[in-house]
């Protein structure tokens, strides 16, 4: 049996509690289960706040089976917790099998022994699948490829709170926003980039309150110029903010360039390079979400971008802009500098 848990993180239980009180009264809808194919319905409700998941798994069967089912687990997380397990057999009697259950941190599976099961239920926690792009904006990634292509997949995505989805995939996909939630359906069998951001209010201004006038020319006189004083007080702070910010990023920037500047020929010197090339490498012609490199690399965002900059510059990567987020592919040159370093 394999360690559920990665490590030990305390999560409010009132959290646990209003994931599974939400998913009580939200409506899911399964493939039937006389369906000739097996089939995989997965939904995924998540508090980015509370950076906490809940993934209900329902697997049914085009005839019994018996044995060690793996099941791949779609997104990624810190921690993973099994709530409850069940079973379904061919006989309709209801099994449980909580306790025949595990996680495989090596494969990201989860894997169940079962016995003549025709269908398998799965609740699960996952916390940590959310990575903070920036104030109340947040990414995960959704990875559908590891679904065979003999099981007919259902897979729906449940955000708490108001959020617009910037998606990067070349798979399909439909939104659909509610009241505090931010559905979304995948159609296809392929990864899912998403970066959610806060919606505007339609409300921004505050409400405008009527005063009554007075004929007072003089107290006229000493609001306007009151006005006048605080609207010039603003911009002038703004001008002095401005002007700091950028002589403090001209002067960061010409320091970077000191530090970083190396020639051509000893650029594949550099460690971190090498490390994002074949971090790159190895997605593929899929490409990778630059944002996700810090986190893979163990490096401050502002090395990788000057990393990503450079190898730019020097016709090793391409910088796909996709919205707001950046998709990192080799070149041809980059390649033959990936298969270079794979075989020293």
């Amino acid at each position: 049996m394999y360690n559920i848990m990665k490590k030990k993180t305390v999560i409010p239980i009132a959290t646990i509690y209003m994931l599974l009180l939400l998913v009580s009264f939200i409506p899911i809808t399964y493939l039937n289960a006389s369906s000739p194919d097996p089939s995989l319905n997965i939904l995924i409700l998540g508090d980015p706040v509370a950076n906490t998941s809940y993934v209900e798994l329902d697997l049914r069967f085009d005839k019994p089976t018996s044995g060690i089912i793996d099941i791949p687990l779609v997104i990624d997380g810190t921690n993973i917790a099994i709530i409850n397990v069940t079973g379904v057999t061919s006989t309709n009697n209801l099994v449980d099998l909580t306790n025949a259950t595990s996680f495989d941190t090596t494969t990201q599976n989860i894997v169940v022994v079962a016995d003549d099961i025709i269908k398998i239920a799965i609740k699960i926690l996952v916390y940590g699948i959310f990575d903070v792009e920036g104030i109340d904006s947040y990414f995960l990634n959704v990875n559908l490829t590891r679904i065979s292509n003999d099981i007919s997949l259902s897979c729906e995505l449940r955000i708490m709170g108001n959020y617009t989805p910037i998606i990067v995939s070349i798979g399909g996909y439909s939104i659909e926003k509610k009241p505090n939630m931010l559905i979304i359906r995948f159609s296809d069998k392929t990864n899912y980039f998403i970066t959610i951001y806060p919606e505007l209010s339609e409300n921004i201004l505050p409400p405008i309150v009527e005063t009554t006038t007075t004929t007072n020319e003089e107290n006229t006189g000493v609001i306007a110029t009151s006005n006048n004083n605080f609207l010039l007080y603003i911009i002038a702070l703004l001008t002095v903010a401005i002007v700091v910010a950028l002589v403090y990023f001209f002067l960061k920037r010409s320091r970077a360039v000191v530090i970083e500047e190396l020639s051509s020929k000893d650029l594949l010197s550099d460690d971190v390079i090498r490390n994002i090339i074949v971090a790159i490498g190895k997605t593929g012609d899929k490409g990778i979400v630059q944002a996700r490199l810090p986190e893979i690399l163990g490096k401050p965002k502002s090395t990788i971008s000057r990393k990503i900059k450079r190898l730019s510059e020097e016709g090793y990567v391409n910088v796909i802009r996709k919205g707001k987020i950046n998709i990192l592919k080799l070149t041809e040159k980059g390649w033959k500098a990936y298969k270079k370093i794979a075989e020293e």
